[in-house]
């Protein structure tokens, strides 16, 4: 192996373990913008500036998973709808 060969190497791995980590560091911004929160431009300031220590980064984690309270989002009905009551009865 000559010299280019082993630098192409150490900057590819180096290129790929920065790809990880930079991918791990902003996953709660990420996954705060898949899910629609509201608060993601708020979760992303928090990863920026304190993302770098485990509790900042974890605090926005969870912030990032938290529910989404969305006007107009079903309600679960502990009775069956009215579209399936009358399976319901069929069956018995």
């Amino acid at each position: 192996m000559n010299n280019m060969d082993i630098d192409t190497i150490a900057f590819a791995s180096t290129f790929g373990l920065v790809s990880i980590f930079l991918l791990l560091y902003w996953a709660p911004v990420v996954i705060a913008g898949l899910r629609g929160h509201p608060q993601t431009m708020a979760i992303a300031v928090l990863t920026l500036l304190a993302g770098w220590t485990a509790l900042g980064w974890l605090i926005a984690l969870v912030w990032a998973c938290t529910a989404v309270d969305r006007p107009g989002m079903a309600v679960y009905e502990s009775t069956p709808s009215r579209a399936i009551r009358p399976l319901i009865r069929a069956a018995y």
